[in-house]
């Protein structure tokens, strides 16, 4: 069930040693809303803008997106109690402090495949070990918790130039 109060969700990206052929990968995410604010349209829509943040681990450690924390915002549109649109961008950073930023997208939301929420993500770029990072992939949102929080799964390719 969608609550108007945050509806973040999202994916990722870690770490790159060196030159990286594409390395496809699968994983979860969790995020803890930060702030939530809402605009109420003229036609009875209503903008909800979210900054959250979410932690996003990898099915293998050695894997570019594993162990990230990610600061975002999202921007979600609202009719009823359904999103009809949403999309967003994060900072994350790795624990020894390199950094990337990536951008989501929802696109798909209660059908019969995507009983919550589901979308896309992708690289814009990065420095230290992300720098020149690119790829993404797919995200499904499992649900969301009581305060706003969610959790879900993701899958993607990276590569690395």
């Amino acid at each position: 069930m969608f609550k108007r109060s945050a509806f973040p969700s999202l994916m990722l990206v870690v770490g790159l040693a060196g030159p990286l052929a594409a390395q496809s990968g699968t994983g979860t995410f969790s995020t803890i809303p930060m702030a939530s604010d809402t605009i109420a349209m003229p036609d009875g829509a209503a903008h909800i803008m979210n900054h959250y943040q979410q932690i996003t681990l990898a099915n293998s450690a050695t894997y570019p997106i594993h162990n990230t924390k990610l600061d975002c915002v999202a921007m979600f549109r609202i009719v009823g109690d359904m999103p009809q649109a949403g999309s967003g961008s994060c900072f994350g950073q790795s624990l020894d402090g390199h950094g990337y930023t990536m951008w989501w997208q929802m696109t798909e939301v209660a059908t019969s495949a995507c009983p919550d929420a589901c979308g896309t993500w992708g690289v814009y770029g990065g420095y230290g070990r992300f720098a020149g990072m690119t790829g993404g992939g797919n995200w499904k949102r499992n649900g969301q918790f009581m305060d706003g929080s969610s959790s879900g799964t993701w899958t993607g390719t990276l590569t690395k130039k």
